[in-house]
């Protein structure tokens, strides 16, 4: 996403100057086929005159330096003319280009800012591994322990469960106990009273036997 939206602004900036470009080449183009028919026309002009020359048998130097002179001043001027542009066009092409080059900088300079390399991230990314692997291990340590001390406290449980009675079984025992208690107390009462009849009716007996005379 980054690298798409950093080439697409250098897209736009290139088809906004290919139409200028073109126009300018077209401009250029044009001024060169007017030079090269300048060029033609200044032979021609040459071939004439030295056919002129031929048939006369004389030399008129100072035409022919005077036809020199223009010639090499209308080369001079559609030159200038012609490399002009030339000139200028390089010139906006390199102005064109360093600002180019500026903004690619100030984006790459904002990636580089907000981004990191897949280096610096597979660094990143294997320390939180590293990181990940010791809480898991401390977790399934501390796992292990709460298990084990749960199976203690089981145990511990069921060994107090098999030596301690309920407070209801509890209850339960000591009214049974003092049911029995209760019956073998009324039985040791009567026990005793039956004990008790006994013995007094043997006193009563013998105390009537001592009352009466000798026979």
């Amino acid at each position: 996403m980054t690298q798409q939206s950093f080439q697409h602004p250098q897209q736009m900036q290139q088809q906004q100057m290919q139409p200028t470009s073109d126009s300018r080449l077209s401009a250029l183009e044009t001024r060169v086929e007017g030079i090269v028919g300048t060029l033609q026309s200044v032979a021609s002009a040459v071939t004439g005159l030295s056919d002129k020359l031929d048939r006369r048998g004389q030399t008129p130097w100072g035409v022919i330096w005077s036809a020199v002179g223009v010639g090499i001043t209308v080369l001079t001027v559609v030159g200038g003319l012609a490399f002009w542009p030339l000139t200028s066009g390089m010139s906006d092409l390199k102005t064109a280009l360093q600002v180019m080059q500026d903004r690619a900088d100030k984006r790459t300079e904002q990636v580089a800012a907000t981004q990191v390399t897949r280096a610096e991230h597979e660094l990143h990314w294997r320390a939180q591994e590293r990181d990940y692997d010791f809480q898991r291990d401390r977790i399934a340590r501390v796992e292990a322990r709460a298990e084990k001390r749960n199976d203690q406290l089981a145990a511990d449980l069921k060994r107090l469960e098999d030596n301690v009675v309920s407070r209801s079984e509890l209850t339960g025992r000591f009214e049974a106990q003092d049911r029995v208690v209760g019956m073998l107390r009324g039985s040791v009462d009567e026990h005793i009273r039956a004990f008790n009849d006994r013995q007094q009716h043997r006193i009563d007996a013998l105390d009537t036997g001592r009352g009466q005379p000798p026979g």
